[in-house]
Parts: structure tokens; C-alpha cells; sequence
């Protein structure tokens, strides 16, 4: 599946959750491709600021599948949407609690790509280090450094 695609849906998501005026920023690996810390990554993980219904109504249109927060992750919601084959992680006020700490990614914009708000680095890099995501901490810390 070529990246335009995958653009073109994550705009569509955008815009339907933009309508809604729900409070949301891009994450994961999607940030860092955009980033150019990247160059692919499976899906779009996307931090919301809502209640679940909220999400889920912004979100009507597209095929939903509940998930369950597991292990150390403590989102107050977590499901997936699926739309042309293109992957989205919806992650309700997306939190982490490891190593005797409980971290809840802070609402904050980086900047803009037109319609896609961007997370911050700063607090990815923070999250992927308590998920224990040596992989992503190092690439990070490489590009940024």
C-alpha cells in the first residue's frame, strides 16, 4: 500500500474528527515518518481528548474494533479503525505505567501538516521509554540529538 494512500485516509480521519471538534495529535511511527525520523510504519496512532463515545460517534462512518488496554498501558479507551485497508490505533488520553510510573501523554500540538496535528517528539520519546521501546528511544535520540 503506497504512503499517499495512507495520507489520504489519515486527512479523511482528520477532517471527520476535526468536525467534531474533538482534541486529538498523531503519534507512534506515523509522527516519526512525518518527522522524517522514518521512512514506513503498520498504522496511525492517533491520541484523542474526548470521552469513548465522542470518538466513536466522530468515528461512525468507519469500521470500529474494540481493544483492551493490556499489560502496562493505561488509555482510557482503545479500538481500532479500519478504512481501504489503512489502520488506525485510537488511543483515549493514551497512557503508560511502568517502572513505578504512571505517564498520561500531555495534549500538545507540535505543529501542523495542514489538517494532521502532530504529537510531540519530546513526550513520544518519554512514552516509547516506558513501554520499554529501546528501538524507537534510540532512533529518536539519534535523529534529535
Amino acid at each position: 500500500m503506497s504512503i499517499d494512500h495512507k495520507v489520504k485516509i489519515l486527512k479523511d480521519i482528520c477532517q471527520s474528527l476535526n468536525e467534531h471538534k474533538i482534541p486529538f495529535s498523531l503519534g507512534g511511527s506515523g509522527l516519526l515518518y512525518f518527522l522524517g525520523i522514518v521512512h514506513d510504519f503498520n498504522d496511525w496512532d492517533l491520541v484523542l481528548y474526548c470521552t469513548e463515545s465522542e470518538a466513536k460517534a466522530a468515528l461512525l462512518h468507519y469500521n470500529q474494533t474494540q481493544l483492551k488496554n493490556s499489560g502496562i498501558y493505561t488509555s482510557s479507551f482503545f479500538f481500532q479503525v479500519t478504512h481501504q485497508g489503512v489502520k488506525f490505533d485510537i488511543m483515549g488520553y493514551f497512557g503508560v505505567k511502568n517502572f513505578g510510573e504512571d505517564y498520561k501523554l500531555p495534549y500538545k500540538v507540535s505543529k501542523h501538516l495542514g489538517i494532521i496535528p502532530l504529537g510531540d517528539v519530546k513526550d513520544w520519546l518519554k512514552a516509547y521509554e516506558l513501554m520499554g521501546r529501546t528501538d524507537k528511544v534510540d532512533i529518536i535520540k539519534s535523529a534529535t540529538q
